[in-house]
């Protein structure tokens, strides 16, 4: 067995868990929008296939993962040695067309992975202490920072950005919640994990007056993956599958987990 293989067992457990979300979704459910993306899964790049809160990704045959406080890349086809970059601050890993977003408790990390390997820092836009989950749609981010569940700070809203220029972050605007956590983007609502208000969805359509659409407090949930008109929702109960094609979410299936077994 040699360094590269025992460097990656602990990893396949992260597989693993990625793979009941791509066995949800259906072969293309590996390449996901909105909690994720338009792209195929990270064998051919273009954005992230997990949800918000996810602690890897792939983008072009190559993994980006964190663990203690580094950014580990690994090369799936083997070629060149697994390497890291330190980051502190980094909590998710965000992937959209070839730039890597590292969400923190102290803003948003963006490197050019257009050489997958070789990572080039291109520019950090902070905002107050807060955990932050990150995903990126049309060259629009949206950021939930929560001061919940051990994050500091004393923030609790989302915040829309223009990352159309990487290089040149700026905030267009931003929306109280309740310790906002995971969310997805679907065609017509951002929908996000509120605590307290379970799943919650938003008319994001004129950034400069979002605005409420409903809530679903039955689905006490802190992820979600969006693809094809599903939404699926992480939740403490277990894993569901709606139909998202409006605002109108239909049960599809449901994992339970926990005590809800």
């Amino acid at each position: 067995m040699n360094n590269k293989t025992v460097f990656l067992l602990p990893l396949l457990r992260c597989f693993g868990l990625l793979a009941i979300g791509c066995t949800l979704l259906g072969t293309a459910g590996c390449g996901s929008e909105g909690g994720s993306s338009d792209a195929s899964p990270g064998v051919s790049g273009g954005t992230s296939t997990a949800g918000s809160t996810a602690t890897m990704s792939t983008y072009k045959n190559v993994l980006y993962t964190l663990i203690n406080n580094k950014v580990i890349i690994v090369d799936l086809g083997g070629e060149v040695e697994p390497k890291s970059i330190v980051n502190y601050d980094a909590e998710t890993v965000y992937i959209y067309q070839h730039y890597l977003y590292l969400a923190g408790r102290n803003g948003v990390t963006i490197y050019d992975i257009s050489n997958p390997i070789f990572p080039v820092l291109v520019s950090n836009y902070l905002h107050a202490r807060a955990c932050d989950p990150v995903i990126v749609n049309d060259g629009v981010g949206y950021i939930t920072l929560r001061n919940r569940g051990g994050c500091p700070g004393d923030i609790n809203r989302l915040e829309v950005v223009d990352f159309t220029d990487p290089a040149c972050p700026e905030k267009i605007t931003e929306f109280a919640m309740d310790a906002p956590y995971g969310l997805a983007k679907a065609p017509d609502y951002l929908a996000v994990c509120q605590p307290l208000y379970g799943l919650t969805l938003l008319d994001v359509g004129n950034l400069g007056n979002i605005q409420e659409i409903t809530r679903y407090p039955q689905f006490d949930c802190f992820d979600l993956l969006y693809r094809d008109d599903v939404l699926v929702v992480t939740a403490a109960d277990g894993i569901y599958q709606l139909d998202a094609t409006d605002e109108f979410l239909v049960e599809l299936s449901r994992i339970p987990v926990g005590e809800a077994l």
